[in-house]
């Protein structure tokens, strides 16, 4: 059950017959990376090796390679995931998360300088942006640091009709089959290999990163269909 406030709001508003742009649904799919990772199995999505490990299969569950990457559920900004760069190391992280999840899921390793984050509104691209892992790490956000200068890796923003094609229908595919919300899509590119990390639910927008191409339509797109939004369900033709 997803004890989060966003989805408990979320939900009171739906309730109310209200429209929201992070609905519940997606909410719970999206928190949820053992439910992606079927997902993108049925879809036959590109993502790195992927197995689901418990308590009971972790002695005979062993990833074809080091290092592995093991991620909590409902991890986010990075937090809940680990790299284990050696078995010893493996079944001590997997431990360690196996205390709070009666699932976690292990992934192989994919190292880039950066990962796509492609924005998805309504089935259409929003933006498309370049995460640059943060300085010394292998996460966009280093959460190990206090140093404010080291903790997140730089960003930009390019033209959509810039990014490669390859990488935009792998992330509109795989919003198909969440919903019709606003998502932000993760992924690596490995020579001309597209694979899908993840699908985050309402991806943050910040002023000057994510917002640098368009400006304020990126504002008024997603405005136009909150409002219409608003108006499917009262019935009102504009």
């Amino acid at each position: 059950t997803v004890k989060n406030h966003t989805y408990r709001m979320a939900r009171r508003a739906r309730k109310e017959g209200l429209f929201v742009i992070d609905d519940p649904d997606s909410i719970i799919k999206c928190s949820n990376k053992i439910f992606l990772e079927e997902l993108l199995d049925r879809l036959n999505i590109k993502r790195p090796k992927s197995m689901i490990v418990t308590k009971e299969n972790l002695k005979k569950s062993l990833p074809d390679s080091y290092p592995c990457v093991l991620k909590r559920p409902d991890s986010a900004f990075s937090l809940g995931v680990f790299k284990a760069k050696d078995e010893k190391e493996y079944f001590e992280k997997a431990m360690i998360l196996l205390e709070d999840s009666d699932l976690i899921l292990v992934q192989e390793f994919l190292s880039t300088d950066f990962d796509w984050r492609v924005g998805v509104l309504d089935g259409e691209v929003l933006f498309v942006c370049r995460y640059y892992m943060a300085k010394g790490h292998w996460q966009i956000i280093n959460n190990n640091t206090k140093k404010e200068s080291m903790q997140y890796g730089e960003a930009d923003c390019i033209d959509v009709k810039m990014a490669p094609k390859k990488v935009i229908q792998t992330a509109i595919k795989a919003t198909k089959h969440i919903g019709n919300g606003l998502y932000g899509v993760d992924l690596k590119q490995v020579g001309e290999t597209i694979y899908v990390i993840e699908v985050n639910d309402n991806p943050n927008i910040d002023a000057g990163v994510e917002d640098r191409i368009d400006g304020e339509y990126l504002y008024y797109k997603i405005a136009k269909y909150l409002l219409n939004g608003c108006h499917k369900k009262r019935n009102i033709h504009v």
